[in-house]
């Protein structure tokens, strides 16, 4: 149905990509029939028969949000995220639209899948009244192999006439010998990590060594999980040679059925928890407590509130330095580990979330995530090594390794 007076706002996080639909516009209007309805287009809005028009929002626009849209086309979506402030714009111009009864239309190459844009909130939520159009080349090719790589564009660009496939492929290839995550994104179309890994795996995979830490030892724990759907860990690290090693990991075996349930067994946590404590000197356990309560209260019950510590991962600027640190002491003289199959796979799914916090040198910081909240690739044993290196750190700057008490060092 027509609208009587309609209010259009299209919306981008910049001029220059508002243009992409606006620029397009204009000529579409005022070299065509619709030029007799619509006389005259302007640089910034273009007024509408009846009273309507057709605006351009930004992010430094916002002003104009919270009124009666009817059709708002946002573009780029997969850049909006919270901390450019664009997912309120978009949820802003949402509610407008619900109290309407209109539209709105979201545009974007694949996003970077840690970074919550807009984007992979629309094509992850339940919802069903969203039309979603995102087509995807075969599984089984490989982006990495050039004549894949040809059959994914071949797939992905199907309709596409004017795109020149081969200029495609040269801009694909040159990029792939930096990012090639980023590559298959812009590309290839697929939803996959890229510039946005927090850790070199290479590098960290390079520290692994055969050690096994002495009993009695001075050692710190990190504890990290869920119950049911994420993984659940825990990591030890010997304070003296900053050596990381796994003492547990539970995780839902992925051919478990979707429909199947499955729950981490929290006996079998808490024995390894008490393994740790019979044959160690534990200095302190630091635990991410949700969905984990009572059985951090009741460690601290066990082995003294002095050693087991709740630390809440959520309070992001102190995280975002102690991810920080861990990356910055990937060294060979600061940090080695055994090099479990399972906590190099965790490192190694860890993907960056850029903030809008800054450390003493003016940098941005970053937390860590999985690629998306219902990805399979866990990161719980990441979380687990950057708490129990957290731990170690405050030993050492508490003078832990000095005391009398400590008497079988690692060497």
């Amino acid at each position: 149905m027509r609208w009587p007076t309609p209010l259009i706002q299209i919306t981008a996080f910049s001029e220059e990509q508002t243009d992409n639909i606006y620029d397009a516009l204009r000529p579409m209007i005022d070299k065509g029939p619709l030029t007799e309805l619509i006389p005259k287009t302007g640089e910034e809005f273009i007024r509408l028969p009846n009273d309507g028009r057709i605006d351009v929002v930004t992010s430094s626009a916002r002003s104009r949000l919270g009124q009666r849209v009817t059709y708002v086309p946002q573009d780029e979506t997969g850049l909006w995220d919270e901390s450019s402030g664009m997912v309120k714009v978009a949820e802003t111009q949402r509610r407008g639209l619900s109290g309407m009864g209109g539209r709105a239309e979201e545009t974007s190459n694949a996003w970077g899948p840690a970074q919550g844009s807009g984007a992979q909130r629309t094509a992850e939520a339940a919802a069903k009244d969203i039309f979603r159009f995102h087509p995807l080349p075969d599984k089984d090719l490989v982006y990495t192999v050039k004549a894949d790589r040809r059959k994914i564009h071949k797939q992905v660009y199907l309709g596409s006439h004017w795109v020149d496939q081969d200029a495609i492929e040269a801009e694909a290839a040159e990029l792939i010998e930096t990012d090639p995550g980023q590559a298959e994104r812009f590309y290839g179309n697929r939803v996959v990590a890229g510039e946005s890994k927090a850790f070199d795996l290479a590098v960290y995979e390079s520290l692994a060594k055969d050690f096994e830490v002495p009993a009695g030892n001075l050692v710190t724990i990190g504890f990290d999980g869920s119950l049911y759907n994420d993984a659940t860990g825990l990591v030890v690290t010997d304070v003296v040679s900053g050596y990381q090693f796994v003492a547990g990991a539970w995780e839902r075996p992925r051919e478990l059925p979707d429909d199947t349930e499955w729950a981490v067994p929290v006996d079998e946590v808490d024995d390894a928890v008490a393994t740790v404590f019979d044959r160690y000197d534990v200095w302190r356990m630091y635990c991410d407590p949700p969905y984990w309560q009572e059985a951090v209260d009741r460690w601290s019950g066990l082995y003294g509130d002095d050693k087991v510590i709740a630390w809440w991962t959520n309070h992001r600027k102190r995280m975002a330095f102690a991810l920080r640190e861990f990356k910055i002491d990937m060294r060979p003289e600061v940090m080695s580990h055994s090099g479990d199959e399972r906590l190099l796979r965790h490192v190694g799914n860890a993907v960056r979330r850029p903030t809008n916090m800054r450390d003493d040198d003016g940098k941005f910081l970053w937390l860590i995530s999985k690629e998306s909240a219902k990805s399979v690739h866990k990161i719980d044993l990441a979380m687990c090594a950057v708490l129990s290196w957290k731990a170690r750190g405050d030993a050492i700057a508490a003078g832990a390794t000095k005391q009398e008490s400590y008497g079988r060092a690692a060497w």
